[in-house]
């Protein structure tokens, strides 16, 4: 019959795309709403299969990061931490939501390529812009970053964000980067990186 024909030719439904999978994230329901939208996008802009596979075995941590409260590098849990110091700054507009994402992006890379500090500034800076915030936000975090250390530190913070249980890099072996010759290495990533392709010569007559 034309019925059965009909339904025969209708197309088969379409599966509905996975939510990605998102870091647990512990805090506040202020938190939740700053953090999600930011956390899906930079986990939509993973380019390797098992990182967006290993996200939800990622927490992170809103904590006040004090120098009382030590973290546990022997934990096998992976943590990153966020300062409730760094959250209030974003929702007073004295970071941006991008400049966060380079944050946690930047923490990304120590946790799950084990990057150094240097490294792990060019795998955020690759990372944001695929979610699709512009790159220079990891300029103007780190040109505001001594000022906030010093700001943090003197409301008793010890930090603006760390990771802990990160096997594969030693952090005592790490040579010490300055906040200075991290900028400098971003901007020379950036300027690589965004530099369009040579014109062809023209040809000789």
């Amino acid at each position: 019959s034309r019925e059965s024909e009909m339904a025969d030719e209708a197309p088969e439904p379409q599966a509905e795309p996975q939510a990605p999978r998102l870091p647990a994230v512990l805090g506040t329901e202020e938190d939740l709403k700053l953090l999600l939208p930011l956390l899906t996008r930079l986990v939509n802009g993973l380019d390797d299969e098992k990182e967006r596979e290993a996200m939800d075995r990622v927490s992170i941590w809103i904590l006040r990061l004090s120098k009382h409260v030590p973290g546990d590098p022997s934990s096998p849990t992976p943590r990153i931490r966020l300062s409730r110091f760094l959250l209030d700054e974003v929702a007073s507009r004295r970071l941006s939501e991008a400049e966060l994402a380079f944050v946690i992006a930047h923490e990304f890379g120590h946790r799950l390529r084990r990057l150094g500090q240097v490294e792990s500034d060019r795998y955020a800076v690759q990372l944001i812009q695929r979610a699709g915030y512009a790159g220079q936000a990891a300029v103007t975090f780190l040109e505001k970053r001594d000022d906030l250390m010093r700001k943090a530190e003197a409301a008793g913070v010890s930090a603006l964000a760390d990771t802990t249980a990160q096997p594969g890099v030693d952090a005592k072996a790490e040579r010490t980067v300055t906040t200075q010759e991290r900028i400098n290495a971003v901007k020379e990533f950036l300027r690589k990186t965004s530099q369009p392709p040579a014109a062809p010569a023209p040809d000789q007559a």
